[in-house]
């Protein structure tokens, strides 16, 4: 009886607390290096989150192990909301097929709201020779694994949209993963990297500079941001070629509905002001607005394609 006591309590004292929601500071935390296009979406969501909630917000970059030390410590944490975390791919759909002893479920984790995403590139040092993604992809095969391509780290976006090129096209390139994709990039630029599959954003200012040349965007159609002469991947002569990095907002399991309604509601206010998407557009980010639903569905789908992909490809946390 005692134990049913103190368990209504603290249920009660929850729900209490929900409704109170937020009463103190907010740790958000990103799960990668600071620089990337999810840590600037989602410095720009916090600073609208306190103004709109009228409690701070506060980014907080974690990296390591492919965004899961982040993701672990706020699995770990209190379902209160005041521990959150910027879910991708890389942490909830791809590891855990890449992390055997994994130690967090990402079935586990509450969706809040999908945030934004932004289209995968194939690029290239300006320097290059190749300057197309035919000849990219003619090269490669012509000598499997001597051209490199930087990622992330295993399982992230960077690298996931590697192993799709590479399965889809039949060839054969060595990894080298970073810690963040941003670090791979003056490499490319530099010419110590051949090629990267990354979100725009991460090399949107060197392509602006002319020191890093896009072969191709992997989505449906050409896109504004990226430049409408930039051709897709599908009329660059790779079918069935699309990719993009998505990030969205996280908690621990037990979190309020209350509390996960409260942040949806903003969040989706947040990301259809039409000056924050003009923000976004900035950094090479689209808006993605949506309900906890659309999201856990999302997550639910790319689990199941990350599935089968690892059975098919030799990815692997190494």
């Amino acid at each position: 009886m005692l134990a049913i006591a103190m368990a209504a309590t603290g249920a009660a004292a929850l729900a209490q607390s929900a409704a109170r929601y937020p009463s103190q500071p907010v740790t958000i935390v990103v799960p990668f290096a600071a620089g990337s296009a999810a840590d600037g979406m989602t410095r720009l969501c916090a600073q609208e989150l306190t103004r709109k909630l009228g409690q701070s917000f506060v980014v907080e970059n974690i990296g390591g192990a492919s965004g899961t030390i982040g993701t672990d410590k706020v699995a770990r944490s209190a379902p209160d909301g005041y521990n959150l975390v910027i879910a991708s791919g890389a942490t909830v759909t791809v590891a855990p097929y890449l992390f055997p002893n994994l130690p967090y479920d990402p079935k586990r984790l509450v969706p809040v709201s999908t945030m934004g995403d932004s289209p995968i590139v194939v690029a290239v040092p300006a320097k290059s020779p190749i300057r197309s993604l035919a000849e990219l992809v003619a090269a490669a095969r012509a000598a499997p694994g001597k051209l490199s391509f930087g990622s992330g780290g295993s399982g992230s976006a960077a690298h996931i949209a590697a192993e799709v090129f590479q399965w889809k096209t039949g060839t054969r390139f060595t990894h080298v993963p970073y810690r963040g994709v941003a670090a791979s990039v003056p490499d490319l630029a530099a010419g110590r990297l051949d090629a990267l599959f990354v979100s725009y954003p991460a090399v949107r200012p060197m392509t602006q500079a002319g020191s890093i040349r896009v072969l191709a965007v992997a989505s449906e159609k050409r896109s504004d941001m990226v430049g409408m002469q930039v051709p897709t991947a599908a009329e660059a002569g790779v079918k069935d070629y699309v990719q993009s990095a998505w990030n969205g907002l996280m908690g621990p399991a037990g979190l309020p509905d209350e509390i996960v309604s409260k942040l949806n509601a903003a969040l989706n206010e947040i990301l259809r002001d039409p000056a924050i998407v003009k923000r976004l557009a900035g950094m090479g980010m689209t808006p993605i607005p949506g309900t906890p639903a659309e999201f856990a569905k999302r997550i639910d789908d790319e689990t199941g394609e990350m599935q089968a992909l690892t059975k098919i490809t030799n990815i692997s946390a190494n």
